[in-house]
């Protein structure tokens, strides 16, 4: 039997009857069943650490949920990953990020969502679509409910096609005989050729993408509309085969002139399949997930308010790489790859890291919630990136308790820290009056918008 709940970050699930007051419950099959995943990644999950000293990398096996005690009591706990977990039972698990605290409504936090999905992923969303407020289908069905459109009006301008080679045995010949082939035919068989010839076929690398995209969405969508939709689809992708390599065929995609009608399309497809969880923790998962990190999907949300934002003067470099902490024995350890570097004219201007984190700024005698680890390494970024002379910028997501900068944090007498808010709604980052002043400020850069 389906069911659906709705969490967001870092909410917790109980197993029935044994939930404090006002706890949220999941089914008992459901709860066994996280609670295994959890400890087969705990048991899985490499010790030690990285050569170099690198941070190591948990892509292939992210903690979507942690085992913890709350007043007594065992539970789930979600962590920084949104999005749909389908678990084996039937049960739908829906989280959502955790913005603006408690009375936050769901629509508010799928709008937000699908907003920042739609800039990760270079969606094209059309206005009428961009906002949930009146919506209360969960975010994924959503998003499948789009991606089918654009499938639809594929269909309905066709699908291309295109010549394959194709190796047959038949009692006739057709294209080319395979002479090797055929001079190793058993006597009994001398009837039956070995050929080769070009089959004009929507076999192709974007069809057969486009196909599993169709199965995935079938899978991951609750909404009986796009579950018909997907099916009514799928037999016109009938005779193309289904890939065994799916990187490969994203990079046979082609981009020509007359593919100009799936280039809408690819970025749905990538998301769907890129974004396609069967292995959500090492070990077996036979459920179905499609998650996003929050932390990666806020710096890219940064990064598109970013490029708005500042005069095209302004050249900024995601992840720049170039320096490193130290040097040792002749070779440099540590790689600093800060969010964001401003330059301009060649020379650094400034540094920006976003943090998806809510701060409060009447609550200074906890740091305003802020971590120190932040602060050392936003250090060694002024440090070695602007040799120390400048004013660098933490982003955190605007929230109740946080609406205006907060006093600067002096580094030193020339190296200076402001932690500044993100206006989710507006998209604008609320920078001190003094900074990125110049002389002559020119107009807004050229951006993408998510709304085509």
């Amino acid at each position: 039997m389906t069911s659906n709940l709705l969490l967001r970050e870092y909410d917790c699930l109980y197993q029935c009857g044994s939930a404090p007051p006002g706890g949220l419950t999941i089914d008992q099959d459901s709860y066994d069943y996280l609670r295994g995943s959890v400890l087969a990644r705990k048991s899985d999950s490499p010790e030690g650490v990285t050569g170099q000293g690198d941070d190591p990398d948990e892509s292939d096996n992210p903690e979507i949920f942690r085992l913890i005690s709350r007043a007594g009591h065992e539970c789930i706990q979600a962590r920084n990953y949104v999005g749909l977990v389908k678990t084996p039972a039937g049960t739908n698990i829906e989280i959502l990020p955790k913005t603006l605290g408690e009375e936050e409504s769901s629509a508010k936090a799928r709008d937000l969502l699908l907003k920042m999905i739609a800039v990760a992923s270079d969606l094209a969303i059309p206005e009428k679509d961009a906002s949930l407020g009146s919506h209360e289908a969960p975010l994924i069905d959503a998003l499948i409910k789009r991606f089918l459109d654009q499938t639809n009006d594929l269909v309905h301008k066709g699908l291309r096609r295109d010549y394959q080679r194709t190796a047959s045995t038949r009692p006739y010949i057709r294209g080319r005989l395979n002479i090797s082939k055929q001079m190793r035919q058993p006597v009994s068989k001398l009837e039956t050729f070995h050929i080769e010839f070009d089959l004009y076929s929507i076999d192709t690398p974007e069809n057969r993408l486009i196909k599993l995209a169709l199965e995935k969405a079938l899978k991951l969508s609750a909404s009986s509309d796009n579950q018909r939709m997907a099916k009514e689809l799928l037999p016109a992708f009938g005779q193309a085969t289904y890939p065994n390599d799916i990187q490969y065929e994203f990079s046979k995609w082609r981009d020509r002139r007359d593919m100009v009608h799936y280039r809408p399309l690819k970025p749905w497809v990538e998301l769907l399949l890129k974004n396609f969880s069967p292995m959500l923790y090492q070990g077996q998962w036979e459920g179905v997930s499609m998650l996003f990190p929050m932390e990666q999907l806020f710096e890219k949300y940064v990064g598109f308010c970013l490029q708005k934002q500042l005069p095209r003067r302004y050249k900024i470099t995601e992840q720049a790489s170039s320096k490193h902490l130290v040097k040792h024995n002749g070779h440099n350890w540590f790689q600093l790859r800060p969010d964001f570097l401003v330059s301009a004219e060649g020379e650094n201007i400034s540094v920006l890291d976003a943090k998806w984190k809510l701060l409060n700024s009447s609550n200074s005698k906890y740091k305003y919630g802020m971590s120190q680890q932040d602060l050392y390494q936003l250090f060694a970024y002024g440090e070695k990136y602007l040799e120390g002379n400048r004013d660098m910028y933490l982003v955190y997501p605007c929230n109740r308790q946080f609406k205006t900068p907060l006093p600067v944090f002096q580094f030193t007498e020339t190296l200076s820290l402001w932690a500044v808010p993100l206006d989710l709604d507006s998209g604008e980052v609320l920078f001190p009056q003094q900074a990125f002043k110049t002389e002559h400020v020119e107009g807004p850069r050229h951006h993408q918008s998510i709304s085509h």
